[in-house]
């Protein structure tokens, strides 16, 4: 029931109402409708029967897994398994279950451009500041949300991600991966059906997403478009042309066919065991050459995609028979820094636990940085395997 709506009438003392029909599953129902004079002058009422009406059709559920490819203009759809195409002009909507929050820009550098596969990497949505996709879930839902990114103009720098219900804020390191991915994993936190993934930068470049229901190991997000790093085992890595038993070289720059390297050139020394102080009982062909250099250098490692609870070890070797050089910081993925000098006798060794690959690229990263530091060599396993016996 329904009271206490007035209507002015007009001058001839007559007033239109319009009335809309009630939701009704019913095949016929019927309303009473009474029209009263303010003042009691006059009464009059009437029954209007109704047919039932379609109530309005319900959004698509959620989808299990969603792929979308962002494209610019008329440019290619990535030719992988349950991609979507989305414009930057396509902004979210319950219909479809996805989109912008609101219109960011695109870009199409060309046919054959980019990384593998091209049609993913040649386009993709860009902005300044902020942008905001949306994806429809289950009020409360969580998502694991893997973001692909890489534009053939250039590496842009200072690109963060963030999903809605995680505190974690992901900064893109192009010059590790060129073209790559990161992986989160939020939920809606505000219970409004609908999932937040934010890119932020001076200049924000994103060219696709794959979006799945969460688990523990990240086991529904499809395998990658792009070609996943190649997996290492367990490593003894020697940063020298030559090395001893049991180490491989790796004083060269990051290679998906290696599974690790440098983030960029390093430069290196091979100290004459004449550098050595007499009695010396180390092995002065490993601690007598190293990789070098002043401020900050990084190396990766590959490790498993879809194992973001997976924990890894490194020792890192640090000693120069020239000098003992001080404030040397370490750290690595997850695990904060730790300052340390080189020592020539016994040799510093330095180990990181728990190393973890937080951003789910499938690489893990060790930082190293001082005024000048110096590295010998670096022992990797996946925990709990017992690191090897220094050399």
């Amino acid at each position: 029931t329904y009271t206490g709506i007035q209507v002015q009438a007009g001058p001839g003392g007559t007033a239109t109402v319009q009335i809309k029909r009630p939701f009704t599953t019913a095949a016929l129902s019927t309303s009473l409708i009474t029209v009263t004079e303010t003042t009691g002058a006059s009464i009059g009422s009437l029954t209007q029967s109704y047919s039932a009406g379609t109530p309005p059709a319900s959004p698509p559920p959620p989808a299990a897994t969603q792929r979308f490819d962002f494209n610019s203009g008329a440019s290619p759809t990535v030719g992988v398994s349950g991609f979507v195409g989305v414009l930057p002009s396509d902004v979210y909507s319950t219909t479809a279950g996805y989109g912008w929050k609101s219109a960011v820009n695109g870009y199409d550098r060309g046919l054959g451009t980019g990384g593998s596969p091209t049609a993913l990497f040649q386009d993709g949505a860009w902005g300044q500041g902020t942008g905001v996709f949306e994806v429809g879930v289950t009020a409360g839902a969580s998502r694991d949300v893997r973001l692909y990114y890489g534009d053939p103009y250039t590496p842009w720098s200072g690109i963060t991600v963030q999903v809605e219900g995680n505190a974690t804020v992901l900064t893109i390191d192009p010059a590790l991966d060129r073209y790559g991915f990161v992986t989160l994993t939020g939920s809606d936190a505000n219970n409004d059906g609908v999932l937040d993934i934010t890119i932020n930068g001076g200049v924000w470049v994103a060219s696709g997403l794959d979006v799945a229901l969460a688990t523990p190991a990240r086991s529904n997000l499809p395998a990658p478009a792009t070609p996943a790093p190649t997996v290492t085992a367990s490593q003894r890595l020697e940063f020298a042309t030559t090395t001893i038993g049991g180490f491989t070289s790796a004083l060269g720059t990051y290679t998906a066919s290696n599974g690790y390297g440098w983030t960029g050139p390093v430069n290196a020394f091979v100290r004459p065991p004449s550098q050595f102080p007499p009695g010396y009982t180390f092995n002065t062909t490993f601690y007598g050459s190293a990789a070098w250099s002043q401020g900050s250098s990084t190396f990766a490692i590959a490790v498993p995609l879809g194992s973001p609870t997976a924990s890894y070890s490194i020792r890192a070797y640090l000693s120069d028979p020239y000098n003992n050089w001080g404030g040397i910081s370490v750290s690595a993925e997850n695990v904060a820094a730790t300052t340390v000098s080189s020592a020539i006798s016994p040799p510093t060794s330095v180990v990181l636990s728990n190393i973890q690959d937080v951003n789910g690229d499938g690489l893990i990263t060790f930082t190293i940085s001082g005024g000048v530091w110096v590295l010998n060599g670096l022992d990797f396993v996946t925990n709990p395997t017992v690191l090897p016996p220094a050399p």
